[in-house]
């Protein structure tokens, strides 16, 4: 893994908006609230895997609130979808959405068509508090939620 960098592709950005959008209210507004806590991100030097990072919570010096994670333990993949270059309609990137006990944890990505591709850089810390209105030429193809291990109140559009 590449360790802690400050910044985040155009593809995640729209990864996020879709994943976001698919959610209820509640779930949105949990999702927002853990991004804003996000400091930085890990990315394999492939950048097939990212998972992002509080420098306060996973070092140790404080917890989150209960209130925004999401119910479940351990690492639970929760989503598939896809997004779309509107460059380049055959460009397509596919991503695996994952938890980690409560919180969102990242993606792991899988390329399609995107060889020649720029990929454009974001602040993480402006990205996910102007996550719905930054321009990043990408945009969501499908979503899929669901939680392996059943419904539960709070994320019952997951499984649906």
């Amino acid at each position: 893994m590449v360790a802690g960098v400050d910044f985040i592709y155009d593809y995640e950005i729209a990864s996020l908006r879709a994943l976001s959008g698919a959610l209820s209210a509640s779930d949105r507004s949990k999702l927002q609230e853990q991004l804003r806590r996000y400091d930085r991100c890990d990315r394999s030097p492939n950048r097939r895997f990212q998972r992002f990072i509080d420098d306060d919570s996973d070092f140790g010096r404080t917890d989150w609130p209960e209130d925004i994670l999401f119910p479940g333990s351990g690492t639970v993949h929760v989503a598939d979808l896809e997004v779309v270059s509107l460059a380049n309609e055959c460009a397509l990137v596919r991503a695996q959405a994952f938890l980690s006990f409560g919180r969102f944890d990242g993606f792991e990505f899988d390329f399609v068509h995107t060889k020649g591709e720029e990929f454009k850089r974001w602040p993480i810390a402006s990205s996910f508090n102007e996550l719905d209105s930054i321009e990043v030429g990408w945009s969501s193809k499908s979503v899929k939620l669901f939680l392996p291990f059943g419904p539960t109140p709070s994320l019952r559009k997951f499984t649906d």
